[in-house]
């Protein structure tokens, strides 16, 4: 018997992350999930001061939907843009570049869906 592993699945285990209340602010209008990796690199902050998981995630939102509305050269359904973030570490004052992808697919019941992942996420 063959099994399909799901968004939901991936959802609930805490692969993706569900970010499409936060997303629709921005300007998404289908659902949209970050993956747990995107999310330890460009937007989890461990250190207090002037950053937070909210700002963060607003420029990896804000930057990914401007990559969509953006003329695609390639592939329509899938964009790579870059985010400067400061890296979640003890100290780290300077921003350094994180390259994500952001994927248009069918969701588990067909509608569209984004996902938003490292450059390097399968």
């Amino acid at each position: 018997m063959l099994h399909t592993y799901t968004r939901a699945q991936s959802i609930a285990e805490g692969k993706l992350l569900d970010v499409s209340a936060q997303a629709y602010t921005f300007g998404f209008r289908v659902p949209v999930a970050i993956s747990k990796a995107a999310w330890s690199d460009t937007v989890r902050w461990d250190h207090g001061g002037v950053q937070d998981e909210t700002g963060r995630l607003a420029d990896v939102l804000s930057l990914g939907v401007a990559s969509v509305k953006a003329p695609a050269e390639h592939n329509a359904n899938t964009r790579q843009y870059t985010v400067y973030r400061t890296p979640n570490q003890p100290g780290a004052q300077e921003a350094e570049e994180a390259r994500l992808r952001i994927v248009c697919t069918a969701g588990d019941q067909g509608e569209p869906v984004v996902t938003i992942m490292r450059h390097d996420e399968g």
